[in-house]
């Protein structure tokens, strides 16, 4: 497959060596980010690029800067380390419920 002219998502997945796993490591962590941001205990930012990922995370209405919970993993694109960042946003979610978010 040429990438000048790419036919669907999964062939230029395919050219750059991302698996079905991987991606769906990746989907995994967007839905955590979104479920831990919108129980409102903490703030998520997840960047994704062919560099890796990227997750900061701190405490819902407080300046990330200077904060000691401010959470920041940056990560290479290997499964082990999605992992990671996979298991902090399950760690963020489970206390956010656990002490009662605000689900809305």
């Amino acid at each position: 497959m040429s990438l000048d002219a790419p036919k669907t998502v999964i062939e230029v997945f395919a050219a750059h060596s991302v698996y079905s796993a991987l991606v769906c490591q990746l989907l995994e962590c967007q839905e955590l980010a979104l479920a831990v941001t919108l129980l409102k205990k903490y703030r998520v930012v997840l960047e994704t690029g062919a560099m890796g990922v990227q997750c900061s995370s701190w405490p819902e209405g407080t300046d990330p800067k200077n904060n000691p919970a401010f959470r920041w993993l940056m990560t290479g694109t290997d499964l082990a380390d999605i992992r990671l960042v996979r298991n902090h946003l399950r760690a963020l979610l489970l206390d956010s419920a656990a002490t009662g978010g605000t689900a809305q």
